[in-house]
């Protein structure tokens, strides 16, 4: 989503104020049971600013989106995710995987293990992370594409200290078993 600025100059400090105005969306909130039709959402530095049935009173640079037929509500998250990378990237790439998730209202994705080679060591959960890390927000930053967290299998498991899940796990993989 592109958002307009304006900016403010106070004693040599550069303030940029972004701002979007949401007009005619449906607003659900299951944490607290919302579900509003044809309602504005006033968006500022990123935070919601203000739900009303009418927002008029806006900044001359605030952009505006006609959002009828659209749903604002938190996003979604998938803990079952297929990648076909590595290994089947004629299939899917991280890439079209984030872009058809955000797509959906996916903000965070838990990849599977069922790629080739298997995410059963350390150094390919490390390959993983580094290539999906063009394509993962920073923490704290709005999602242009889906956090993305991987599983770990381990084919070895013999449910003893040294089958390597430490190891994994450790370099920040879960485990699918």
């Amino acid at each position: 989503m592109a958002k307009s600025d304006f900016s403010l100059k106070i004693h040599n400090l550069q303030l940029t104020i972004m701002s979007t105005l949401l007009q005619k969306v449906r607003v659900i909130d299951p944490v607290s049971g919302t579900d509003q039709h044809s309602k504005d959402v006033l968006i500022v530095d990123g935070y919601i600013k203000a739900v009303e049935n009418n927002i008029s009173s806006v900044s001359d640079n605030t952009e505006i989106k006609d959002c009828r037929g659209l749903i604002l509500g938190p996003g979604l998250v998938d803990l079952y995710s297929h990648s076909g990378e590595p290994g089947f990237e004629e299939r899917e790439t991280l890439l079209s995987l984030c872009n058809a998730a955000i797509s959906g209202g996916f903000t965070r994705l838990s990849i599977l293990p069922d790629t080739s080679p298997v995410v059963d060591h350390p150094a390919i959960l490390a390959w993983l992370k580094a290539k999906a890390l063009p394509h993962s927000p920073p923490p704290g930053e709005l999602p242009h594409s889906p956090h993305l967290h991987f599983w770990g299998a381990n084919p070895r498991f013999t449910g003893t200290a040294d089958d390597g899940i430490s190891r994994v796990s450790s370099s920040g993989g879960g485990w699918f078993c």
